[in-house]
């Protein structure tokens, strides 16, 4: 299948060095749940109307205002704050702002909504971090009435407890921090400003909204 195996030694008394490279399939690329974008507008759409201040506001996410959307990354590695801020938000245009853990996200989320500041577009957060977990944090968003997407990206492996609990926490998509799930998570940002921009005419905040 093309994997190979080879050893090297300088003599007797030297080692050996073993150099292994397997040919594996590639794993498939994540693929969002059927609607994910819908649901997050249809959400917005129907938590909107009990904005007052919703018809006053009509921050569009189309492509042209990218720089309008304000995102949320939460993680507490300092290196994937750096590479998926630039890959991620940078390269798509969008603003964004960095938690280190849990906690720090909720705190930032409470201010915005008690400074009467428009709520995060996009929430991308880990799972693992100190003080306390994307899951955690995922619930207690969901039950301030954040209504925004929230994107899981973790190391947990498919399947695990800790994946699974997070996954039913509320997030709209929990991918894998590899680049895999970064497209996907780039796909997912795509799809929200596309279909934002598609309701527009009809009065659909791009944003999230509080209930």
């Amino acid at each position: 299948d093309g994997s190979t195996l080879d050893l090297h030694s300088g003599g007797h008394g030297c080692g050996t060095t073993f150099e292994m490279m397997l040919r594996l399939p590639r794993a498939p690329e994540p693929e969002l749940p059927r609607g994910a974008a819908e649901q997050v507008i249809s959400r917005r759409k129907r938590t909107s109307a009990d904005t007052p201040a919703a018809s006053a506001d009509h921050r569009t996410l189309e492509a042209s205002n990218r720089n309008d959307v304000w995102c949320l990354h939460v993680e507490d590695d300092a290196m994937l704050q750096m590479t998926l801020g630039a890959r991620l938000f940078s390269r798509q245009g969008l603003k964004c702002d960095v938690a280190e853990d849990g906690q720090a996200a909720l705190d930032m989320v409470k201010r915005r909504a008690e400074g009467n500041e428009e709520p995060y577009d996009l929430i991308v957060i880990d799972n693992q971090m100190p003080r306390m977990c994307g899951e955690d944090a995922t619930r207690k968003l969901r039950a301030m009435g954040y209504n925004g997407a929230i994107v899981g990206m973790t190391g947990d492996p498919v399947g695990s407890p800790d994946r699974t609990a997070f996954e039913e926490a509320g997030v709209d998509l929990c991918v894998d921090k590899t680049l895999a799930g970064m497209e996907a998570v780039s796909s997912l940002i795509d799809q929200l400003l596309a279909a934002a921009a598609t309701r527009d005419s009809e009065g659909v905040i791009g944003g999230g909204r509080w209930r």
